[in-house]
């Protein structure tokens, strides 16, 4: 993502771009692979259904009932066209998204499965499931009743019933299993993770962009949320009518969340009233509908209330944009979400039934979008953050640092020598500075006070301190070291002065126990003064 954030705006753009082409691409083979099943498999096909002895067809259609009742369909098929699938021992009857509560599957007379429970109510409208076939009880002809449990919705999406021996079950198995299991609970842990990473960059961020990131959370959750409503369950222990306007009422909230975040990045009245009033219907419906039917058909008109929200976000993200990859991600991510979400809205007031469920789609590409946008968002904040320290940190380097030497100053040392117990403190002095001034001008003295001060830099490490403390007098420290080491280094430093056309003189102390830094610069000022009576250019160290 830092790489990213270091593109230009244009390749920015191109990249979300390229990114959302490559997922539409996606879908689009998906798509094409779920309405072409059948033509990749050797099987035979349901066609002909009876319903009260007339024959009919299972296409999805809309029930008026409010609560569960029993409906029995019977097709007949012959043992030659039972085996057009393969040759082998067994074979399977293929169902997959049968709207209903539960379905029972008899063959012959005998109960071969069941999908879902009408006592304890399931949630299997996105299952796949299957049935074997022994091919001991196929007869020349056979009778396939289907049992179905259906209060407000019965039928098949666009894919059939469909016979196959166990080989081509598998290939059928294995690409329908994708789409109603294996999508819909990628999307499931895609959606709780996204709320996860949100909450942690709302937890972990300060500042006007905090409960933005908040409310962004709280939709992806709601989301999640909304999401367990696309999971085969075959026991959810209440009735439907509760379970479908828990979950549905879920996607609701969530939009509702999403327009507070845009409204607090944007802070348009209009996204607020678009966004309370749709929570406010999807309450009132939810609360006076006692009818699954009604309730059905109201919110799949009410999804419209969705659009209106999503278009508000695509069309302030645009006018009013604050950050363009921000505005940009918005307007991609509410155009998708309402070109998925509008398609499953059409087919629910239609009173049709797809292979795939487009708004799943349509919900991952938002939530990448969302979190695409709060990733942005943290890393530019946390480039900032870095930034700030490291600007701090060159404010403090200057703080503690001579300007024309780079030595630590005084006033540094005297404060870190505070808490140091052992340590030799040396005061050195260039000797006859004043005269060097004097005879060659204070452009020769600042040089002279400069190589100096390289020469002492050549000789510090982790447990030396260097300084300035003012003028042509500098203060060297050895923490820890031992006397003769310290005169040692004090000598090769003194040599090296010398070969450079000057002269020093370095007055130490050891420190004891208990003394302070003042009282230790003293000593050490007073040895200094020593050398400078009796000679100058040596080294005196006293205890």
């Amino acid at each position: 993502m830092i790489w990213f954030l270091g593109w230009g705006m244009k390749r920015k753009i191109i990249y979300i771009a390229v990114v959302g082409s490559i997922f539409i691409a996606f879908i689009l083979l998906l798509t094409f692979l779920s309405d072409n099943v059948t033509n990749f498999v050797e099987g035979t096909e349901i066609k002909e259904f009876y319903f009260n002895g007339e024959k009919t067809d299972l296409s999805y259609r809309i029930l008026k009932n409010s609560k569960i009742e029993k409906y029995e369909y019977t097709a007949y098929m012959t043992s030659e066209d039972i085996k057009k699938g393969g040759s082998e021992e067994s074979y399977y009857i293929n169902i997959y998204r049968l709207a209903s509560v539960a379905y029972e599957v008899y063959f012959n007379g005998f109960k071969i499965g069941q999908n879902g429970n009408y006592v304890t109510y399931s949630n299997i409208w996105c299952s796949y499931a299957y049935f074997v076939i022994p091919e001991k009880i196929i007869k020349d002809k056979n009778e396939i009743k289907f049992v179905i449990y259906s209060g407000n919705e019965l039928g098949l999406s666009k894919f059939p019933v469909f016979i196959t021996d166990s080989i081509n079950y598998m290939k059928v198995r294995d690409i329908l299993s994708l789409f109603s299991a294996g999508i819909p609970n990628f999307v499931l842990w895609f959606t709780f993770i996204t709320f996860l990473f949100l909450f942690f960059f709302f937890i972990n961020i300060k500042g006007e962009k905090k409960y933005e990131i908040l409310f962004y959370s709280l939709s992806a959750f709601f989301i999640f949320l909304n999401t367990i409503d696309y999971l085969t369950i075959n026991y959810i222990f209440t009735d439907i009518l509760v379970f479908k306007k828990i979950t549905i009422m879920m996607m609701y909230i969530s939009v509702f969340f999403m327009s507070l975040a845009i409204y607090r990045k944007y802070k348009r009245k209009f996204t607020l009233y678009t966004a309370f009033s749709l929570f406010a219907a999807i309450l009132t419906v939810s609360i006076f509908s006692d009818n699954l039917y009604v309730y059905q058909r109201i919110y799949g008109i009410m999804n419209f209330l969705i659009v209106i929200n999503v278009l508000n976000w695509s069309y302030v993200s645009l006018k009013y944009r604050k950050d363009t990859v921000d505005s940009i991600l918005i307007f991609m991510s509410s155009v998708f979400l309402i070109a998925f979400s509008l398609y499953d809205t059409v087919l629910i007031v239609l009173g049709k039934f797809s292979m795939i469920s487009y708004s799943l789609f349509g919900i991952m590409l938002f939530l990448s979008g969302m979190l695409g946008m709060v990733l942005n968002e943290y890393i530019k904040l946390q480039i900032k953050i870095s930034d700030e320290q490291n600007i701090n940190k060159m404010i403090y380097e200057r703080s503690i640092r001579d300007s024309m030497t780079g030595l630590y100053t005084k006033n540094y040392i005297f404060e870190y020598l505070e808490n140091i117990e052992n340590y030799i403190f040396f005061l050195c002095d260039i000797d006859n500075f004043k005269n060097i001034n004097d005879k060659y001008g204070h452009h020769y003295g600042d040089e002279a006070i400069i190589k100096t001060a390289d020469i002492f830099k050549k000789y510090s490490c982790e447990n030396i301190l260097c300084g300035r403390f003012g003028g042509d007098e500098f203060i060297y420290v050895m923490l820890g070291s031992q006397e003769k080491d310290a005169l040692a280094v004090m000598n090769k430093i003194k040599k090296e002065i010398n070969v450079s056309g000057l002269s020093i003189s370095s007055g130490g102390y050891v420190k004891k126990s208990g003394e302070n830094v003042e009282f230790v610069f003293k000593k050490a000022d007073k040895a200094l003064y020593e050398i400078k009576n009796s000679g100058k250019n040596n080294i005196k160290l006293i205890k």
